[in-house]
């Protein structure tokens, strides 16, 4: 495996430290994106072609990309979660009944089904937040 290739490879080792002697890298993306880049000059790479966001990874990888723009080549977010809290209370108070504990199942079923019976009433659903144009 070639250097360009190992940041990837330890990324997961790196989240979740390795027993019996875990990382400390502090609570915040800022921290861990320092300890990520302190430990690809560690290992001698100095340049990541991506560093890849997913999910509650987002914040990371933005801070990574931001705050070392000399290894950062590219900054890739997929469904990522930014640092923001939830735009409003109805927001957040509608998507813990809709995903709670029990109920992700039945709603993402609900989804699928939808999907696949009506997909441009449920292409339109899904969608109608990422643009201005009138529907």
């Amino acid at each position: 495996m070639g250097k360009r290739h190992a940041a990837t490879a330890l990324g997961p080792a790196v989240a979740r430290g390795l027993p019996p002697h875990p990382l400390s890298t502090g609570r915040s993306a800022a921290g861990f994106a320092d300890v990520a880049a302190a430990l690809c000059g560690r290992l001698g790479i100095t340049r990541v072609t991506a560093v890849v966001g997913v999910s509650g990874g987002g914040a990371t990888a933005v801070a990574m990309a931001a705050r070392h723009p000399e290894t950062v080549e590219r900054l890739v977010l997929q469904c990522a979660v930014g640092p923001l809290p939830w735009p409003d209370r109805r927001t957040y108070l509608g998507a813990q009944v809709v995903f709670g504990p029990g109920r992700e199942r039945v709603t993402w079923s609900l989804v699928r089904a939808l999907v696949r019976r009506a997909p441009d009433t449920a292409l339109r659903l899904l969608l109608r937040d990422l643009t201005t144009l009138p529907s």
